[in-house]
């Protein structure tokens, strides 16, 4: 009977050291825990016993998984857990304002490269071909993360 309480006890401690402590290792060590004694209980006293322990257990753990969903994000603790995200402007992604400005290339766009728009050096990448450095761009739109950007001089040919 020790055995089976104490298989389950170190079972609800791993799987609390789950909870602060996120790492596979302990899930899996406290799901181990809890069936072996769930089967020492099967073994040692009987089905009755062991379907008696396994609901009980069931039951301890399905609580424990329920209040640390509900309650630990809104508590003190799952709030210095947890990251969080400022966004002062509350847009989406960068500010479509961008678009149309011009620079110059720091470096040579094939397709990516560095740009200098508005005194600011940025990762652009080339709308369409490669570009050399010190040509004059103008930023076209926002894709995956970058500026895309196309040589001023190609947007004034016919």
């Amino acid at each position: 009977m020790i055995e089976i309480l104490f298989c389950l006890l170190v079972g609800l401690l791993l799987f609390i050291g789950e909870i602060f402590f996120p790492s596979t290792i302990l899930g899996w060590l406290a799901t181990i825990a809890f069936f072996t004694g769930v089967v020492l209980a099967f073994v040692s006293f009987g089905w009755k016993a062991g379907l008696e322990t396994l609901a009980a257990s069931l039951f301890l753990f399905g609580g424990l998984l329920w209040s640390w969903l509900r309650f630990l994000p809104k508590s003190r603790i799952g709030h210095r857990m947890a990251l969080e995200f400022y966004n002062p402007r509350r847009t989406a992604g960068p500010s479509a304002e961008w678009i149309g400005r011009q620079g110059i290339l720091l470096s040579p766009c094939h397709p990516i490269g560095v740009a200098l728009i508005e005194k600011k050096r940025t990762e652009v990448i080339a709308e369409s071909g490669f570009l050399e450095e010190g040509v004059k761009i103008q930023v076209v739109a926002w894709h995956d993360g970058q500026w895309v950007v196309e040589a001023v001089s190609e947007r004034s040919s016919p």
